[in-house]
């Protein structure tokens, strides 16, 4: 981006570069005047936030700071070295144009602005430079990232960090998590807004249903703008499972296109309430992590739910390591997360457990390429059929992981004829035992503490 020429026509240059300029030679003053300073500029700036001309300066103030050498103008003209009279002019002027080194913050926060909106005028006359769509969608991508990416170190004090939880646990709000449309789930996961969710299942146990159930819930009750990423399933497809579950039209009416005036009329009483529901289906097949990223951000979303993980595309990067592309992806899925507050679901394959093993019943482990997954995710929950003989039989819903709660299992009941899952009560001694949490769900909904095996056999819920 460096040599690009801001000059307008009428010989001037833009506000916002007039501005950034002014901002980077208060910040560098400030240094010169006061080296207490220095540590402040360091933890908040880079040598991206600089024009040409004062790099070399800040580059100087950060090699005298991390050596611990004394820093003054004398030791960064030193530093400088090389034409040294310009630079000696330009630091002296630098502290007489500084007013006070007191609000070297707010300089701070003007530079980085404005180096943002800098960097994005570089990348526009580039953009407007690209040769064919794919190359102007890479600068697209790299523009979303600019924006995206972290601002600014948040240090909170541990005296804030009291303050904040007095304001936080005070009583006079609730907290507000996300709503599963399950009992017990409400009860038990805490999730909120950044967690990164996985939900795993073998093939056909029910996980794209079960997480449209989920979207379901959390758009039209929990009122979140979800986004569903389909990577494999086509979206009139979702929508006809959607469709099915939300307004009580009969699966079968919507396969073979025999649905009743009834049913017309369920379809017409929910598309009146179409506009309060925001929940988008997007055709995701080849999108990279960053891809779905863009445009979680472009569209606002709460939730993204994406189906499925393994699925999502890594480009050359990791080219014929699949362990290591798979854990690319949920990195990049977990700090997405985490830096934009958006919550992601991913849905993941399981790999079958050998034929010889007795119990079907899987774990952590058996999350294909699992290493990265178990330690990226706050939340890890496993669906499997209970009988594997009776396709549409009850499910388990085994939480797996589960960073601010208990573990245990739940059972749903699954509903094919409207492509909907349902909570039914399970006692703890209809598990096998080494599958026996420390709750289940009892008739009146309450969570009851049991036994502790499943704690002593998989480990703790960290």
């Amino acid at each position: 981006m460096a040599g690009l020429n801001y000059v307008l026509e009428d010989g001037k240059l833009p506000f916002a570069v007039e501005t950034h300029i002014e901002a980077e030679h208060a910040v560098l003053g400030s240094m010169l005047i006061d080296s207490s300073c220095v540590g402040v500029v360091m933890a908040e700036a880079n040598e991206n936030d600089f024009s040409d001309e004062l790099r070399p300066i800040f580059i100087a103030f950060r090699e005298l700071y991390f050596a611990k050498e004394v820093v003054d103008p004398v030791a960064v003209l030193n530093k400088v070295g090389i034409a040294g009279m310009h630079y000696q002019r330009l630091l002296l002027d630098l502290m007489q144009v500084t007013p006070t080194a007191a609000n070297v913050n707010i300089y701070l926060k003007i530079m980085k602005e404005q180096s943002l909106v800098r960097r994005a005028g570089a990348m526009g006359f580039e953009l407007m430079s690209a040769h064919s769509l794919e190359e102007a969608h890479g600068m697209v991508d790299e523009l979303n990232k600019l924006f995206c990416g972290r601002q600014n170190v948040k240090i909170v004090s541990f005296t804030q960090g009291i303050a904040d939880f007095y304001t936080r646990h005070d009583g006079t709000k609730a907290p507000e998590y996300l709503r599963w449309g399950f009992p017990s789930l409400n009860k038990i996961l805490t999730a909120e807004d950044g967690d990164f969710i996985i939900l795993g299942g073998y093939p056909s146990a029910g996980k794209t249903v079960l997480a449209l159930e989920f979207a379901w819930q959390m758009a039209n009750f929990g009122k979140k703008r979800v986004g569903v990423f389909s990577l494999e399933t086509k979206d009139s497809k979702l929508y006809d499972r959607l469709l099915s579950r939300a307004a009580g039209v009969p699966f079968d009416e919507i396969k073979h296109n025999t649905i009743t005036d009834d049913s017309w009329k369920s379809v017409a009483e929910l598309g009146s309430l179409a506009e309060s529901i925001k929940l988008d289906v997007i055709k995701a097949a080849g999108m990279t992590a960053n891809d779905i990223r863009a445009i979680a951000l472009s569209q606002h979303y709460d939730i993204v739910i994406i189906d499925y993980l393994q699925l999502i595309s890594s480009g050359s990067r990791y080219k014929g390591n699949r362990t290591e592309e798979v854990a690319g992806i949920s990195m990049a899925l977990h700090t997405f997360a985490q830096d934009s507050e958006v919550t992601v679901i991913a849905l993941s394959q399981l790999t079958r457990p050998d034929k010889t093993v007795k119990s079907t019943a899987p774990t952590m482990s058996s999350l294909r390429e699992s290493g990265q997954l178990e330690q990226d995710a706050d939340i890890i929950m496993l669906l499997y059929l209970i009988n594997e003989e009776v396709p549409d039989g009850d499910r388990r819903l085994k939480i797996a992981k589960n960073k601010d709660g208990p573990r245990g299992y739940i059972t749903l009941g699954f509903e094919p004829k409207l492509m909907r899952f349902a909570q039914v009560s399970s006692r703890p001694d209809e598990l096998p035992k080494k599958e026996r949490s420390r709750f289940s769900e009892l008739p009146d909904g309450d969570v009851q503490e049991t036994l502790e095996v499943f704690n002593k056999t998989e480990g703790g819920s960290a």
